[in-house]
């Protein structure tokens, strides 16, 4: 019993549907971009730190050989 609206509505319904899955598939490909940039960033983030604790620990060791040093002279 469709009425004499129903090819209106069932249209209506479908362009309504196909709106929805569009909107819902854009909100899905911007949100997996956020995710992959904030990945990036993490990675970035991670590397930028890991590169300074290594000059940390070279200049750490570095000065432990001076300090080594001096107390040799001081012997």
């Amino acid at each position: 019993m469709r009425g004499p609206f129903g090819a209106v509505r069932g249209k209506l319904a479908h362009r309504l549907s196909v709106m929805i899955d569009w909107r819902v598939r854009k909100a899905f490909e911007d949100e997996r971009v956020v995710i992959l940039d904030t990945n990036k960033t993490v990675i970035e983030i991670s590397t930028l730190l890991s590169d300074r604790i290594v000059a940390l620990e070279a200049s750490i060791l570095q000065l432990r050989r001076e300090l080594d040093a001096l107390e040799k002279r001081q012997q």
